[in-house]
């Protein structure tokens, strides 16, 4: 099995929440090896790390980061109309 074929079961497996150690289970690969894909897979925001809010947390929960995409072809519409008066006051 290759790293590319070890993160794509990861990225799938983590769709729930899981810990490391059901990571290594499931590959069946050596702990440090998962660590260094975990580590890349962060780094590169495919997959979340979540904890006590700590840098070792224990245990840290693994998941895919979802990705929502925005509309790029929103245009910017502003009313001016009161920009100098807010309220709106007649002079």
């Amino acid at each position: 099995m290759n790293i590319l074929e070890s993160q794509k079961k990861i990225l799938e497996f983590c769709v729930v929440p899981r810990t490391s150690v059901e990571i290594v289970e499931m590959l069946g690969l050596r702990r440090n090896l998962v660590y260094i894909l975990l580590r890349n897979l962060v780094s590169c925001n495919e997959i979340t790390k979540k904890g006590n809010n700590k840098s070792r947390a224990y245990p840290a929960f693994f998941i895919t980061t979802t990705v929502v995409e925005t509309s790029k072809n929103v245009e910017m519409q502003t009313n001016n109309f009161y920009a100098h008066n807010p309220f709106g006051l007649k002079p």
